[in-house]
């Protein structure tokens, strides 16, 4: 009885200090970010992180961890798509009018030829499916013929 009496104290004082400690963790002035990647990081924050491969299929990883390598992946997506956009303005600017028409028919006709093989996709899949079902019906047509065989 004395020592559960003596660890309910030496309890508080624990749970007491962690108060502080998580207190002490908060950001200062200096250190908060931007209002607009503030609330991102608590978006993300709020949701369970989802990691990329090979990432995701380590089983050891602290929440702190898994945190910090989201992170650090939009970041460096972020920072890819700013030197793509870089590239494509740069290279832009050394095209000809002619040179940019051109290219803005090349990327119109990829879009559409894009459209149209999408567009296949469900029809095929419809087409597999029917022909499944030619095969069954065909399967039970054999099926009876053997049974009235017999």
């Amino acid at each position: 009885m004395s020592v559960s009496m003596r660890a309910v104290p030496a309890l508080a004082v624990v749970l007491l200090a962690s108060v502080f400690v998580v207190a002490d963790d908060t950001p200062t002035k200096a250190d908060k970010k931007p209002a607009a990647s503030a609330k991102a990081d608590k978006a993300a924050e709020a949701k369970p992180v989802r990691l990329t491969k090979p990432w995701k299929d380590l089983s050891s990883l602290s929440e702190d961890q898994k945190r910090q390598i989201n992170q650090i992946h939009r970041k460096a997506v972020e920072e890819t798509k700013a030197i793509e956009q870089r590239e494509k303005a740069d290279i832009m600017a050394l095209l000809s009018d002619q040179q940019k028409a051109e290219l803005t028919a090349l990327q119109e006709k990829e879009a559409a030829d894009k459209k149209a093989k999408a567009g296949q996709k469900p029809a095929k899949a419809t087409g597999a499916s029917d022909s499944s079902a030619a095969v069954k019906e065909e399967a039970k047509a054999d099926q009876k013929a053997q049974a009235g065989s017999n």
